[in-house]
């Protein structure tokens, strides 16, 4: 499922990419801070553990739209054309339902959260659950996008041969 990729992609690339550079600078600041100047950040455990929690959620709708999830391939490959595409679409829509879930119920969660903050830094908790919500949209976007493509792919295909 290797496609050519968006704008969208490569945005969500340079957040996923700018996230996980803040938060080894994060962690090395809090190595430097306890241990060079023996006094340590109350931030930075935090700030680090939310950007972990963005990181995952985005990243885990990444992984959907590169096809790397956890996935057992050997098995599959072995199996007849048509039940390893059965396979693949029942966990497409095993994954959309899980995306779809994790849209409604995150939406509920920042809706409960919105008047709560943070303990060390102080940004409103809805702002970190609001990760769950957004992952699960893209999820969705990248599970629609796939079908999309290989309808397309398909149409273009038969029109080809009924051109010959």
């Amino acid at each position: 499922m290797e496609s050519k990729d968006n704008t969208f992609d490569k945005i969500l690339r340079a957040i996923l990419g700018t996230t996980l550079i803040v938060m080894t600078i994060i962690a090395l600041l809090q190595v430097l801070f306890r241990y060079v100047i023996k006094s340590s950040l109350a931030w930075s455990e935090e700030a680090a553990r939310y950007l972990q929690i963005w990181l995952t959620f985005i990243g885990a709708a990444y992984a959907i739209k590169k096809g790397t999830h956890i996935a057992m391939t050997d098995i599959v490959s072995r199996m007849p054309k048509l039940v390893a595409t059965g396979m693949k679409i029942f966990t497409d829509l095993l994954l959309l339902a899980f995306s779809v879930f994790s849209l409604y119920q995150g939406i509920q969660l920042v809706k409960a959260t919105s008047k709560q903050t943070t303990p060390a830094i102080g940004i409103p908790t809805s702002l970190v659950y609001l990760s769950i919500p957004v992952g699960g949209a893209i999820s969705i976007i990248y599970l629609c996008w796939k079908y999309i493509a290989k309808i397309c792919e398909r149409r273009k295909t038969n029109q080809e041969k009924e051109e010959l």
